[in-house]
């Protein structure tokens, strides 16, 4: 699978030994935008949320996610608790799930029901209107 990776790189191991060096390997001019969590359980999920524990500078103000593991769930359990703990835990970070974006994509995709983001309202430009088309465009050369 490596093989076939030209832009990605594969990290493999418990998330609670890799996400610190995946942190510290973040180059900072080209921030987290995007984090699939596919990670089943409560723990995995808690340490794979040191991403955003971290510098915020590593991450856009806003990061969209995808949780694999939420469908037919409850709060109480899995990735879902794990977000409420997040949640808890900070004022200034939050995960949360954007309301209608079901309603307003075509075909109302039932993956939309699994797509979060985390706000990190601190963030020096968060509340920047950003118009510039240079402003909005990730660097995915």
């Amino acid at each position: 699978m490596r093989s076939r990776l030209s832009r990605a790189e594969l990290v493999l191991g418990d998330v609670r030994d890799t996400v610190t060096g995946f942190i510290a390997s973040v180059d900072l001019s080209q921030p987290i935008g995007f984090v699939s969590f596919d990670l089943d359980y409560w723990s995995s999920t808690v340490a794979a949320f040191d991403i955003f524990r971290s510098n915020a500078e590593v991450c856009l103000p806003r990061v969209w996610c995808c949780f694999d593991d939420i469908i037919a769930m409850i709060p109480d359990i899995g990735e879902l608790r794990a977000i409420d703990e997040f949640n808890d835990e900070f004022t200034d970070r939050k995960v949360r799930h954007p309301y209608a974006l079901r309603t307003n994509l075509p075909f109302r995709p039932v993956w939309a029901n699994q797509m979060f983001q985390v706000h990190f309202f601190e963030f020096p430009r968060y509340a920047t209107l950003l118009t510039a088309v240079k402003d909005r465009e990730l660097p995915l050369q």
